[in-house]
Parts: C-alpha cells; structure tokens; sequence
C-alpha cells in the first residue's frame, strides 16, 4: 500500500483501490464521569483535535481500518481522562485546570502514538460537579462572608472603644483644666476679698 499526498494519480481499476483519508486536525468532543480523589462526582467535557500521522496510513488503515477515529479514541480518552481526574480533589480541578489538562495531553499523546495518530489539543471545554459539592461551595461562601461581617463588627466595636477612651481623656483634661482654673480664680477671688 502506497501513500499518495494532494493531486492526481493514476490507479489500476478492480486492481487498486483509493482509501481517502482526511489528515486534517478534526475535534472530538467527549463527556465522562470521573470521580476526583475527594470522592466529588466530576462531569468532564474534553475537546481534543486529533488528526493520523500521514506517514503511517497504511499501518493504521491495515490495524484500524477506515474508522480509526471510532475505535480507538473513546477508549484511551476515557481511561485517561477518569485516571488524571482521580489525583486531583475538586477545589484543585478548578483551580489548576491547565495542569490538568497539560497532564491529560502528555499522556493521551504517548497512548495515541502507539496508534499512529497524532493530538494537536486537549483541553477541558466544561466541569459540572454534583449538587453536593455546589452546596458545600456555597456554604462555604456564606460562611466566609459570615466571618468577614463578624470581623468587620469587631474591628469597628473596637474603633468605638478606641474614640470613647480619646473622648473620655479629652473632657478629663478639660475638666481638670477648667476645674484649676476655677480653683485659682476662687482663691483669687479669696484672696482679693480677704485683702483688700
């Protein structure tokens, strides 16, 4: 079997026949469940452009036949997919979503070579996680605002503190000045009335 790039070519009628192959970049979407390590049910949606390694078109339609894509795509996404999900716990798959999709197209494009087929893109189109794990995320939400407003009453319960104790000090110190300057003018007074 002989690989024929772009033009045309002559062929020898009930003798050979053409196997066209497309060897542009195609996307294949998949949808898997996959547990994460803390035990959260993840649905993962991948993207991933794949396209056969033109040079060995032969060895793939002589393993796989015409329908490569098919058969050997689903399985190693699949496995793939639900072996990197499983060493993340879902605040990580969240948050390091490049990791794990870099990690997913490392190892996808060491399986997909043993077929002959070459990976342009992986990447992680969606998460959706389970009512329990959006409910946890949401309680933990609210529990932290909860603890921003307390600290927020706090701090300001002891700027109050803060103002009175200056305010205190402040009507002390005139008290205490204005009560000297009564003392003084009463003994003044005292003693301007005592000797005249």
């Amino acid at each position: 079997m002989q690989v024929y790039l772009e033009g045309t070519h002559l062929i020898i009628p009930w003798y050979e026949r053409p196997v066209i192959y497309d060897v542009r970049a195609k996307p294949y979407v998949v949808e898997s469940k996959a547990g994460s390590r803390d035990l959260q049910m993840v649905l993962v949606e991948l993207r991933v452009l794949t396209h056969p390694v033109a040079d060995e078109l032969p060895t793939v339609y002589r393993t796989l036949g015409e329908n490569y894509f098919e058969r050997v795509l689903p399985s190693i996404i699949h496995e793939t997919l639900k072996a990197v999900v499983a060493q993340y716990n879902a605040s990580q798959l969240i948050t390091q979503r490049e990791a794990v999709s870099r990690e997913m197209r490392k190892i996808l494009t060491e399986k997909a070579a043993n077929f002959n087929i070459a990976l342009d893109d992986v990447s992680i189109t969606n998460l959706t996680f389970g009512k329990e794990f959006l409910n946890a995320i949401e309680a933990k939400q609210v529990a932290a605002q909860e603890a921003e407003r307390v600290k927020f009453v706090v701090e300001k319960a002891e700027q109050d503190k803060k103002s009175a104790v200056i305010k205190a000090e402040v009507r002390w110190r005139n008290a205490k000045s204005s009560n000297l300057n009564m003392f003084v003018y009463i003994v003044y007074v005292f003693a301007m009335s005592t000797y005249p």
